[in-house]
């Protein structure tokens, strides 16, 4: 079954079921995002207490922003994805850097 197909029944009489597909299109996408793109609210919180504090963990951002360590590592990723911010070194010992994107 395809994620995207919702199933339907209607019981006309007893033991009888009509069944009926409604498919629903999926929005596509884009690939590769602009720089200068938006950045969230709590992203943009993140990247600033890694401006101040290059070797914050997790916990302490999580501590900080008041939301969930699931968050600030969903937030995070967005960030990898964008370019705006990579991870030097291993996670003990490491630290963040932030990646400034030139504007064209």
């Amino acid at each position: 079954m395809r994620k995207n197909h919702v199933f339907f029944a209607l019981s006309v009489r007893k033991r009888r079921m009509y069944w009926f597909t409604i498919i629903f299109p999926r929005k596509e996408k884009k690939g590769t995002e602009e720089v200068g793109e938006k950045v969230g609210e709590n992203e943009r919180k993140i990247l600033e207490l890694i401006s101040k504090n290059k070797s914050i963990t997790y916990p302490e951002l999580s501590k900080e922003l008041n939301i969930t360590e699931k968050s600030i590592y969903t937030n995070i990723e967005k960030l990898k994805k964008k370019g705006l911010l990579k991870r030097i070194e291993p996670d003990k010992g490491g630290y963040w850097k932030i990646i400034e994107k030139e504007m064209e």
